[in-house]
């Protein structure tokens, strides 16, 4: 996931102990803007930061909590993403 993250040029960092990982939308627009634009785009969600609170604007998450195969499709799409 993210190796796809980077090759569809999103930030996120690695999470360290979590089943989440979180990334930055910084110049895509707002959290619900790049999550809806990205679902369009490729049929993957990201959860907005938005839902989270003003602290989440600026954001998305990611679950880690899917099925290996689940992960590895949604990889796929996101690596054909250009953000």
């Amino acid at each position: 996931v993210m190796d796809a993250l980077r090759a569809a040029g999103i930030r996120a960092k690695v999470p360290q102990a979590s089943l989440y990982v979180w990334g930055s939308v910084s110049g895509q627009g707002t959290s619900m803007d790049f999550s809806l634009r990205l679902l369009e785009q490729t049929g993957v969600w990201l959860t907005p930061g938005s839902g989270f609170g003003e602290q989440g604007e600026g954001y998305f998450r990611l679950s880690l909590a899917a099925p290996d195969e689940r992960l590895e499709e949604a990889g796929r799409r996101l690596a054909a993403f250009k953000a």
